[in-house]
Formats: structure tokens, sequence, C-alpha cells
């Protein structure tokens, strides 16, 4: 478990195990004298079993191209559900737009202030990026400072409206997780990225708790956070419980050597219960979710092949949805994998109807030849179904 993170009067724990989340909230609760931000605080109410949690509208959860990320999310949004608890779609902008003034904003000066004249006097002890995040906090003014604050009361307000209509709010923790070198690559951009949905949690004044929702194939975790206003934790918490005890994850070993691994698209012969649906189990391919492409695909059936495989191309404007299962495979089995793609079938670029793209099945022009159209049917199950 990693410590609280004591902010205001709002309490963020991440934790593996929920004992340990009530045990912080125990310790670090209650008023102290000796804190100027202190505020006393009254013992909420344990919430019911038909308690209303709220979850972000479709087109507002951004996990920038990772599919997996994006399935264990609705997998935790069934297990929250199989606690009792309602599901209700939220606007959720008054959040992401509060969290976008945390570094954004003036509030960075607050660190400046804070740690400014160390990093002065001390440039060697502090690692350049952080150096470079604090530093931008000598920009703002008193008055973007007081312009910051108005905006941000105008947002808490918006959000005391979202508390009216859900006692939590359930969002991912972060939208991915990202190997190391490609943080130290791109720190900027990808610590934005990893914060969009949980920034803004002490500007709001608001507390959260942390739990696990899964794991990805290569080896990491993904989690998802439960947030409440402000003295909720015990509320909170209580919940978590609930979620954790729907059942059991099955966790990979802690000495796993997390593996990169690749997004692919199949469209044909390889879906489950397809003939060649074996060759993906044979390279480890792991199911991440049922969707469609962007609706600019034609599908065809060859004239001649066997097993009967349809041919995917894509087309522009008057194209179709088609349907597509995709897969996620260790790094060098989808280089076996896609060794062994006979001609006229490649391995190309696909794109999805959430706007990501993912490895898929493309094909040649001359796959076309005395091919039937068959891009009505929305997808190659559909069409086998039709022919029996």
């Amino acid at each position: 478990m990693l410590p609280a993170c004591r902010t205001l009067d709002c309490v963020s724990v991440f934790a593996t195990d929920v004992k340990d989340a009530a045990l912080v909230d125990r310790i670090v609760r209650g008023f102290d004298a000796d804190d100027p931000f202190s505020r006393l605080q009254t013992e909420a109410a344990g919430w019911s079993a038909s308690l209303t949690v709220g979850v972000p509208r479709q087109d507002q959860l951004e996990f920038f191209g990772d599919a997996e990320s994006a399935a264990l999310f609705e997998d935790a949004k069934r297990r929250c559900e199989a606690t009792g608890a309602r599901l209700h779609e939220v606007d959720i902008t008054p959040l992401i737009e509060a969290g976008k003034l945390l570094y954004d904003g003036p509030w960075i000066a607050e660190r400046t202030a804070a740690i400014g004249g160390f990093i002065s006097s001390h440039p060697d002890a502090v690692h350049p990026v952080v150096a470079s995040i604090i530093k931008n906090g000598l920009r703002h003014d008193a008055v973007d400072a007081f312009r910051g604050i108005y905006t941000l009361q105008a947002l808490a307000r918006e959000m005391v409206l979202i508390w009216a209509s859900i006692d939590a709010l359930m969002l991912p923790t972060t939208p991915s997780v990202y190997p190391i070198k490609q943080v130290l690559a791109e720190p900027f951009g990808l610590n934005a990225r990893m914060g969009i949905y949980t920034s803004a949690t002490n500007l709001l004044v608001l507390c959260a708790i942390s739990l696990p929702a899964g794991f990805p194939a290569n080896g990491t975790g993904f989690g998802i956070s439960f947030l409440g206003p402000a003295f909720a934790d015990t509320r909170l918490i209580e919940f978590g419980d609930r979620y954790m005890s729907v059942s059991p994850f099955e966790t990979p070993p802690l000495d796993a050597a997390p593996s990169e691994t690749v997004a692919m698209a199949v469209v044909g012969a390889h879906l489950e219960g397809m003939p060649l649906h074996a060759e993906l189990v044979h390279h480890g391919a792991r199911l991440i979710t049922r969707t469609t492409t962007a609706p600019s695909y034609r599908l065809f059936a060859m004239a001649a092949s066997t097993p009967p495989k349809p041919a995917l191309v894509h087309v522009g404007e008057d194209g179709f949805a088609i349907a597509v299962e995709v897969y996620s495979l260790p790094f060098d089995a989808f280089g076996r994998f896609v060794a062994n793609v006979p001609p006229p079938l490649a391995i190309g670029t696909l794109h999805l109807s959430d706007g990501t793209s993912v490895k898929g099945f493309v094909a040649e022009p001359r796959a076309l030849d005395n091919a039937q159209d068959i891009s009505s049917f929305g997808g190659w199950a559909n069409f086998v179904q039709a022919r029996k």
C-alpha cells in the first residue's frame, strides 16, 4: 500500500487491501489544531445497498488507444453493479476542467512557493523535469490566482449538482500504464495523461480510494478510483470493501517479467468459434474487446479460400462498420503470427469505431477477384450464420 496523501480536508488512499485504507483513515482523520487548513467534520451516514455510482459518459472516457484498459474499465463497471449499486452516467466536464488548473493554471505557483527556493539553491538535488514544472509557477501573478479561484469555484458549484444525483463517482485511476523508458522519453505529456482523471481531486476537496480492476496481458495493473465529496472517506472505504468482495482477481505472479504486447483485430476465420481461432490461442492471445471498425470499410467473401475467409478493404465514405474482435498478443508472438499470414491477406492498421487504431487483417487488391461484397451483413459471423 502507498501512503495516504493528506491535502486540505480530504484523504486519497491507494490500497491493495481495504483494511489498510480503513487503518489510514482512522489515523489521519479528525481536527488538527496545529494545521490552519484543518476543518471540523461531521461523520457521514453509511450508504444503503442501492446506492448510485456515477460513471463518465462514454464519449468522455479517454484511454489513449489502450483497448485493454478500456475493456477492464467495462469489467469494473459490471463488478460495481454486482454489489447492488446502480450506475448512472454523468457529465464529468467540471472535474476534467478543474484538473487542468493544477498544472496549467496558477496552482503550480503554490508548489513554487513551497520549494522553489530550495530548487534555486540546490539545482542538482531535484529531478530536472520536476524542477522545470515547479519553476513554471513564476509565470503567474496575483491576478492569475484570483481568476483561477473564480474558475475553480464555479466548477466546484457544478460538482455540487453532480453529487446531488450520485453517491460516488467511479473513474479509471489512470487511462493506461506506460513503461518507464517511454515516460522518460516523454515525461510531460504522458504524466499529464496519467493524471487526467485524478488531478482535480484535491482542488475540488474530494476524497478517493483507488482499488485494483484487473491486469493487462503485459503483467502491469489497471485500477479504478471511487470519488466522493469531502468527509465521505469512511463510506468510500465501506463500499470499496463491497466492490473487492464480489469475486477474486486472478493476479499474475509477482516475479512475472512484464512483456510488451500488441493489440490486433481479427475479422474472419480467426474469430472465436471459427476454424482458425486456435492459432490465436496457440500464440497466447487474450481477448480485449468485441467492437466494430470505423464506418469506412467493406467486407468481401473471397472466391477461393480454404477455409473460407473474408477480405477487409478500406473504402472511405461509402463504407460500413464491420464487426471485429481485438486481441492482445505478446510482442514476439505477434511477429510469429504475422509471419504466417498467407497472401493475399496482410496485417495493416485498422481504425475502430471509438477512434483508436490497432493492427489487423487487411487485403491486397487481388483478394477481390470474383469476391462477394458482404458488407451489409455487418461482419463475417453474421454472413456465415446466414449461409447456414
